[in-house]
């Protein structure tokens, strides 16, 4: 401890002690400080009462400081926070002292544990920790439901505070650790627990902004690029399972997708889990495709469902639906359940095209086999029936036959004839020859028939 030297501050005279205190030879009401033979022990009397001193003993853990007499006042500018009990020389309990004047300097550095005998709710300690520099606070407040403030600034420039640099655990709303490994544990109970970030801009582009980050290094600090198949963040939701153990119910998982470029390829999977195992995930992967119910989607909406209908589109939950399912013999089933007479169950495809007709196909992409449309009910058309130019035509009879190119023509085609124009003698049409795959003959029964006819196929 230092003593500075003021122009408002008494000389002090500094004299061995080599006696009592009552045989000093002091200056009637002069400071005087008394160096005890031990040099860990520094007295400071005041006035020529020898019962009126104070003495730092810091041969003591922690450090006591004793007062010699009951009540001391102050003089020379020397005010206590505090007044203590106990006569000459009575251990008294480490008081603080205001003091304006006279100020100490302590060489060394000071242990947390060593600040003891503080109590918990007493607000007349005021915090107040200065660094060196001058820029390292820590603020209290003086009266119970005060702030405390973490500031740090080096010369009005704001420097960063490092809380835990060496591994250890920051655990906020709780005094024990629950769970190792966590570096920030906020813990609340009986009502929700917030951590909310805010952001007050006018900027569109600036927002809160919540950044988990990966490096394939061990290293804190370097950066190092990462590969493919790196898990770059986890966000896991969990309970209390049967077992009383915490246990997962939900994960958000991003995985790189290959090398790293300019950009990282990313796939984002989302888990949940049932009462006794995990579900197959939703997937957005590095190209924008999505899947559900498999990792690897293929096109832009891939789903994935081996025993009931992969699609449903729902009116009134869970009564007035349609379905759409993909069978294990690559057949594509379309249902409809609900709905009020008399259009229950109805099927409309309906194009909004004001400028052209509109077409609905039903097509094999192989061309060598067909599909075919297989309606068990009735076929009601409002308007016209169009078949293709290999399934109708029209054709002129020459001395009552006329034979038709048709790559179509098969066993089972049902060939229906009728005139158009009649021309000649009119008589019956019928089928007289046809080649399978190559063509057909039509026949009338007045060799004289020269009309112009119509003809049809259909499949049996």
């Amino acid at each position: 401890m230092g003593l500075k030297n003021y122009p408002f501050v008494r000389p002090l005279e500094v004299i061995p002690k080599a006696a009592a205190l009552s045989t000093m030879p002091f200056l009637s009401s002069e400071n005087r400080i008394v160096a005890e033979d031990d040099p860990r022990m520094l007295w400071v009397g005041y006035g020529d009462n020898p019962d009126h001193w104070l003495s730092l003993d810091i041969s003591q853990n922690p450090p006591v400081l004793r007062i010699g007499r009951q009540r001391q006042t102050s003089k020379d500018g020397l005010p206590y926070t505090t007044d203590v009990g106990g006569g000459a020389g009575t251990d008294a309990p480490p008081i603080i002292i205001k003091n304006t004047i006279i100020f100490n300097q302590m060489v060394g550095s000071l242990a947390h544990h060593e600040l003891s005998e503080l109590l918990h709710d007493d607000h007349t300690i005021y915090l107040l920790l200065a660094g060196r520099a001058g820029g390292q606070t820590a603020r209290g407040g003086t009266a119970s439901g005060d702030d405390l403030t973490l500031d740090s600034t080096v010369h009005a420039t704001k420097g960063d505070i490092y809380m835990q640099p060496s591994g250890g655990e920051v655990i906020v709303g709780h005094n024990a650790r629950l769970l190792a490994g966590v570096l920030v544990h906020l813990i609340g109970a009986g009502a929700s627990v917030f951590s909310m970030i805010d952001c007050y801009s006018v900027a569109q582009a600036f927002a809160p902004t919540l950044t988990l980050r990966k490096s394939n290094n061990a290293t804190k600090g370097t950066a190092t690029e990462t590969t493919d198949g790196h898990i770059l963040g986890f966000i896991e939701f969990e309970g209390v399972d049967t077992g009383s153990n915490f246990d997962y119910g939900a994960l958000i998982q991003a995985i790189q997708m290959g090398a790293a470029g300019t950009k990282l390829g990313t796939k984002l999977r989302f888990y949940t889990y049932n009462s006794t195992g995990i579900n197959a995930p939703v997937v957005i992967d590095a190209a924008g495709k999505m899947s559900i119910g498999t990792d690897v989607p293929y096109r832009r909406l891939d789903v994935l469902d081996i025993s009931d209908p992969q699609l449903r589109l729902t009116h009134t939950p869970n009564s007035i639906y349609a379905e759409f399912q993909v069978t294990n013999d690559a057949g594509l089933a379309f249902s409809t359940q609900g709905g009020a007479a008399p259009n229950q169950g109805n099927i409309t495809i309906s194009a909004n095209n004001s400028g052209a007709d509109s077409t609905v196909y039903v097509r094999n992409s192989d061309a060598t086999h067909k599909t075919n449309l297989d309606v068990e009910g009735d076929v009601i058309i409002g308007r016209n029936l169009s078949l293709s130019a290999s399934k109708s035509g029209t054709a002129v009879l020459v001395d009552g036959t006329v034979t038709i190119a048709n790559a179509t023509i098969t066993a089972n085609t049902r060939i229906f004839a009728f005139c158009q124009t009649p021309g000649g003698g009119i008589g019956s049409l019928y089928c007289s020859a046809r080649v399978v795959g190559v063509s057909f003959t039509l026949t009338s029964t007045n060799i004289l028939d020269t009309s112009t006819i119509a003809w049809m196929l259909l499949e049996s």
